[in-house]
């Protein structure tokens, strides 16, 4: 059952949705014949309300149609039914006059459109807007006045940041452009909006800056977009899945962040961002792997220390994809590779153990990660609390009971904490998944197999590219000017030219 509910919701729909059946019709200079229309399209909706007005005994009727909690009715008697309520608003006469007066004089909403057809105002609705009809013209107004559910802008929690903006993304669109719009305040900055999903109709948004995007990833970016065809986008996952490059990839090719300064940054180095209505998290693309390795800290603080925290994070993320691997590989083949007092210790501290070492790895790592995604599934009062005692009690009861080494404890233990180093979410999953099997290599074939795997996963990795752009870039392929800010945090006051991919040799 939950595979079928899957599908229906994730896999592009081969039914096409209920539409009314007056698709495409014009709207009926009576308003009651368009009542009747919005009513069988729209269904018996707790939240669907029709109001009929009659501002003057002599005056022609109105009809409003909205959705309560869509739209914000303290507004709708603002800007709509108070200026009705005017001594001088037109009662008689040609309709088609009042109508103009409306949309022209007397609304008080910044945002009022028209639209002939019953459709357009069905989508209007949807949309948040009141539908205003008159009396004799086959038009609508379309006024904007939304007050959709939101939390604001909201504190990144899974970027932390010691110095700088403490902003992060909300859950609506339009909030998430404003804050872009103050970080970069360039005319150059552009948002080509689209509509994706058939039933969910969610509002994206392609950002850029013209001049400094190459022409040909924004053409990319947007035909990519395009060619999505879901009932429903509820998150940016459900894009990112469709239009990143090498799908079976375990490395992420689009770089998902809830930071409007590192959106910010990335359109200043002529990277594209697309924004999707209802999360806050957004997409960057192209991306590379060395931008998942960075964090904004490394900006905020001096050149010195950002260059240390980077290398720090460089040789943790080391540890945490090879240090079982290796201790594996070197109790399973290469003893003589531990120093003798060391070997002696392991030696006398595995009697006992019940397994072979590559099984008590591959067990210990298991349950640590079991108690990881414990610790983030469990309310947030008692996850960090069950996470640090469950450890705790495992780790020492498994020890007690001769079940694991202590040495083997401390080494996944290590790995475990260097991989949290890694600053984005979705990169840590990557080392995750290649974790065991460095470690299965390592147990079965030694160095020899650590070194086969690093050198698959290094021409895997060469093959990758994002958009155009080379997964490896700059290493490979290699280009020396840009390498000075890969492994080391490159002085502001030193740096002269934007990323390559802002130049206009970017491969589409």
């Amino acid at each position: 059952m939950s595979r079928i509910a899957g599908k229906l919701r994730l896999m592009r729909g081969r039914r096409k949705p209920a539409r009314p059946t007056s698709t495409g019709d014009r709207l009926s200079p009576k308003v009651d014949r368009n009542e009747a229309l919005m009513r069988e399209t729209l269904g018996d909706s707790f939240d669907l309300t029709f109001r009929t007005l009659q501002p003057d005994q002599e005056g022609r009727r109105l009809l409003l149609v909205y959705l309560r909690g869509a739209v914000d009715e303290k507004l709708v008697a603002d800007a709509v039914l108070r200026p009705l309520g005017q001594s001088g608003f037109p009662v008689g006469g040609d309709p088609r006059a009042v109508f103009a007066s409306l949309r022209d004089r007397y609304l008080a909403a910044g945002t009022v459109e028209t639209t002939p057809s019953l459709q357009g105002a069905i989508d209007g609705i949807l949309l948040a807007k009141v539908a205003l009809l008159v009396d004799g013209v086959p038009e609508a107004l379309l006024i904007f006045l939304p007050a959709w559910p939101t939390r604001g802008l909201l504190e990144p929690e899974t970027e932390v940041n010691i110095r700088g903006s403490r902003d992060g993304f909300s859950t609506l669109i339009i909030d998430n452009t404003a804050v872009l719009r103050r970080y970069v305040k360039d005319p150059r900055l552009r948002f080509e909006r689209r509509e994706i999903g058939r039933l969910s109709r969610t509002k994206v948004v392609v950002a850029h800056i013209a001049g400094l995007a190459p022409d040909s990833l924004v053409a990319e970016a947007c035909r990519r977009l395009d060619k999505v065809k879901l009932d429903g986008v509820l998150a940016t996952a459900y894009i990112e899945e469709l239009i990143r490059d090498h799908r079976w990839s375990p490395f992420p090719t689009t770089f998902r962040t809830e930071r409007p300064d590192r959106v910010a940054a990335a359109l200043l180095e002529g990277r594209v961002a697309i924004l999707v209505d209802g999360t806050q998290f957004v997409l960057i693309v192209p991306a590379v792997l060395t931008m998942f390795l960075t964090t904004v800290d490394d900006w905020y603080e001096s050149f010195l220390v950002g260059t240390a925290l980077r290398i720090l994070r460089y040789a943790s993320f080391v540890v945490s994809l090879l240090f079982p691997a290796l201790y594996v590989s070197a109790i399973s083949f290469h003893q003589e590779m531990v120093p003798t007092r060391l070997a002696f210790g392991i030696t006398q501290q595995r009697q006992g153990i019940p397994f072979p070492v590559i099984v008590e790895a591959l067990l210990l790592q298991l349950i640590f990660e079991v108690l990881r995604e414990a610790g983030l599934r469990l309310p947030q009062a008692v996850g960090q609390a069950v996470t640090i005692v469950g450890a705790l009690i495992v780790g020492q009861q498994a020890v007690e009971a001769g079940l694991v080494s202590p040495v083997m404890l401390i080494v996944i233990a290590t790995t475990g904490i260097a991989s949290f180093v890694t600053p984005v979410y979705s990169m840590s999953w990557s080392v995750r998944l290649l974790n065991p099997l460095y470690i299965i290599l390592g147990g079965t074939l030694g160095l020899f197999g650590i070194v086969s795997g690093l050198v698959l996963m290094e021409v895997h990795l060469t093959a990758l590219n994002s958009f155009g752009l080379a997964y490896m870039s700059p290493l490979s392929p290699s280009r020396a000017e840009e390498l000075k800010d890969t492994f080391i945090r490159w002085p502001l006051w030193a740096s002269k030219r934007r990323p390559k991919v802002s130049r206009e040799d970017h491969q589409g």
